[in-house]
């Protein structure tokens, strides 16, 4: 039988809270209030989205609506 010429990927150097994702986003955990939880769930399946977009829409927006409202106060540019 022929060996495979697809190559194995190695998630030797991966940290797990990036295998498997996209460049740029990163696995995290928070304890939120289940009624919140339902209630986004509920949303995104409205919407026809996944939750983790929904989340990060809903994170990206409070940034945005702080920054706004605390335009002396400078987040430090990440740095990858």
């Amino acid at each position: 039988m022929p060996k495979s010429t697809r190559k194995a990927q190695s998630f030797d150097n991966i940290p797990s809270t990036k295998r498997g994702l996209k460049e740029g986003y990163n696995r995290v955990t928070f304890i939120v209030k289940e009624e919140t939880i339902y209630e986004l769930d509920c949303i995104s399946s409205f919407d026809q989205t996944f939750l983790k977009n929904l989340v990060n829409e809903a994170l990206e927006a409070y940034i945005a609506e702080w920054k706004r409202k605390n335009p002396n106060k400078k987040i430090p540019k990440w740095v990858k």
